[in-house]
């Protein structure tokens, strides 16, 4: 199958880990905020069947040409909230550094009930730097995420 390579950020750094967690023989997997469907295509390397859903059309369009190696992976282009993923059935769902755009609670709560027994939630989320120290922190990261970025060998 194609791989692409796309730049290294803090989201796929955590890509390979997640797919640790996700349940063996996994039928059916959602990947909530699937942005170019990078972890998407991740997931259709190990489930037979993958939900990709994000709201911004335009990388929807750009996740179907990246992964169009993928025939597994099915991308809709529209909003989580509000639309028919009520059906409890997933044995992994996901959401990587898309829940802060929504209400954290309920969307979690949703997530939750759309989990078949024994599925796997899997939050990668981000926090809102206020203190000085958070800003300390994120300015102490940016060369190391500089170096990972030119030696990362992630695809």
């Amino acid at each position: 199958m194609t791989k692409h390579r796309l730049p290294w950020n803090h989201n796929n750094h955590y890509h390979a880990f997640l797919l640790t967690h996700v349940p063996n023989e996994c039928e059916v997997a959602l990947d909530i905020g699937c942005g170019v469907g990078e972890f998407a295509s991740r997931l259709a390397q190990v489930c037979k069947t993958v939900e990709a859903i994000d709201p911004d059309r335009q990388a929807i369009d750009c996740a179907r040409t990246l992964w169009n190696a993928y025939p597994n992976v099915r991308w809709h282009a529209h909003p989580f909230e509000g639309n028919s993923w009520t059906a409890a059935g997933y044995g992994f769902v996901s959401a990587i550094a898309s829940l802060h755009h929504v209400e954290l609670a309920p969307m979690v709560a949703h997530m939750k009930r759309l989990l078949k027994p024994g599925g796997v939630l899997a939050i990668l989320g981000l926090y809102k730097e206020t203190t000085i120290s958070d800003l300390l922190y994120s300015a102490a990261a940016i060369p190391v995420n500089f170096i990972i970025w030119k030696n990362s060998t992630n695809v």
